[in-house]
């Protein structure tokens, strides 16, 4: 897919360079008011499932169409999966006079589109661009409307359980490591789930340095790679975790990374249903939405907390501007609009939708919104929290930008896999072997 997509978008650059000159004194609003319009293509089957979940974006929408004279069309594109959606995404990206606008959900990857040159970059062009947070911008091309953070939700029961003081908000990997190690001891047996694969293989994995993009050049027939493989062996098998004996390594793969198949949606049943009999709960809160986390915390016997993966917790999302979509200045009033005072902080006081406004002029009018709502004080302090790491760059939406890392841990995995949950122990020389031919298999992928 890696390779399919870099095609297009350099084919996209080659069209781009003849014909941005030429479009761009034509690409405007000069054509009579019937081409007032501009188009949005997104992950959506329609603009029904889109407002569906982003209901204050249907609601501007309105307001901008009648107020503006402006007609916001959604662009529709058949697709099969993610994957044909993307490469057909990608064809439309270079036709002149394409879609004005691409929305991207804190799901996607925008990063890559940036880097290729495809959005248009609008410095100097929107007003309100200047109340975003510093931390949510990325090479002043994406704008993003509306930001999720993902605590960690601990079981105070567990908590209770093992006698252990509860850990604060500064709290870190090694006193949550403390804590997981008495929890399994006082359990005796815990059922092997994607938090305890997370703990035993992808945060050790996220800490060592195996890819240089400078070099172009990954790492994994290293000491440190058969040290982590080894040790999540000894672990896996060491009669502490309950393991499905009919599931193979492509079941786990499926069950914890592929989320359209059976097995993940047995394995997230499971873990919703068996959250209360966990130490950490499978699904976190989106701790920006103050007034959801208060209920959270006075509805439920548990301790929210600031997630340690911080390259994963904090996601965006918003738009790009297309650089050969038609009426582009139209666009970039409708963006401005987005990043409104008001229409930013109706985002706060919605409750059901996940975006948190990306706004940093209107902290204040919603601490006095938490104030009169008498929002807990523990969901408030943890909200703050947050955004003094954004503020201080400390927290950014890592795994939106940098497509290659994440794309490539994606992919690692399912090989890593196979050879933790061999039934079979590899020699240090055949594990030597089969680390070496993932290294040049990767290798080759990374310079395609």
């Amino acid at each position: 897919m890696k390779k399919s997509v870099m095609l297009v978008l350099s084919i996209f650059l080659a069209f781009l360079t003849i014909g941005c000159s030429l479009n761009s004194s034509k690409n405007n609003t000069d054509k009579g008011d019937g081409q007032r319009e501009i188009s949005i293509i997104a992950h959506f089957t329609n603009e029904d499932e889109l407002y569906k979940s982003f209901p204050e974006l249907a609601r501007y929408i309105m307001k901008f169409e009648a107020e503006k004279g402006i007609k916001v069309n959604f662009e529709k594109i058949n697709f099969s999966n993610y994957d044909d959606y993307i490469q057909k995404l990608n064809t439309k990206l270079y036709m002149k006079e394409g879609p004005t606008l691409v929305f991207f959900s804190t799901a996607e990857n925008y990063g890559k589109y940036i880097d290729a040159g495809i959005a248009l970059n609008i410095k100097g062009k929107i007003p309100n661009y200047d109340k975003v947070y510093d931390s949510l911008k990325y090479k002043d091309s994406f704008v993003p409307v509306g930001m999720s953070y993902i605590s960690t939700v601990l079981n105070k029961s567990a908590l209770d359980e093992l006698d252990m003081e509860e850990p604060n908000i500064d709290w870190t990997h090694e006193e949550y490591s403390r804590i997981k190690e008495q929890w399994i001891k006082h359990k005796e047996q815990v059922n092997f789930s994607y938090i305890v694969y997370r703990d035993i293989v992808e945060r050790p994995l996220n800490d060592l340095e195996i890819i240089d993009k400078e070099k172009k050049v990954i790492y994994l027939n290293t000491s440190e790679i058969k040290d982590l493989i080894n040790i999540a062996r000894e672990k896996l098998f060491s009669g502490s975790y309950i393991i499905n004996q009919q599931y193979s390594y492509m079941d786990y793969y499926n069950a914890f990374f592929d989320y359209n198949t059976n097995e993940h949606l047995k394995t997230k049943e499971f873990d919703f249903w068996n959250d209360n009999n966990m130490l950490e709960r499978r699904f976190g809160v989106r701790a920006l939405k103050s007034f959801v986390t208060s209920s959270y915390i006075e509805k439920e016997n548990v301790l929210i907390l600031p997630r340690l993966d911080v390259d994963t917790a904090l996601s965006t999302s918003g738009f790009i501007i297309n650089r050969n979509g038609k009426n582009t200045d139209l666009a970039i009033d409708f963006l401005n609009g987005l990043l409104d005072d008001e229409v930013q902080l109706s985002m706060f006081n919605n409750l059901t939708y996940g975006g948190y406004p990306v706004n940093k002029d209107i902290e204040e009018k919603i601490s006095k919104i938490e104030l009169d709502n008498d929002v807990n004080k523990d969901a408030i302090i943890l909200r703050k929290y947050i955004l003094e790491k954004i503020k201080a760059g400390e927290l950014k939406p890592y795994k939106q930008i940098d497509s290659t890392l994440y794309e490539f841990r994606q992919m690692l995995h399912k090989d890593l896999m196979k050879l933790i949950f061999s039934k079979e122990e590899y020699s240090d020389e055949e594990l030597s072997k089969e680390l070496q031919r993932l290294e040049d298999k990767y290798n080759m992928w990374l310079n395609e």
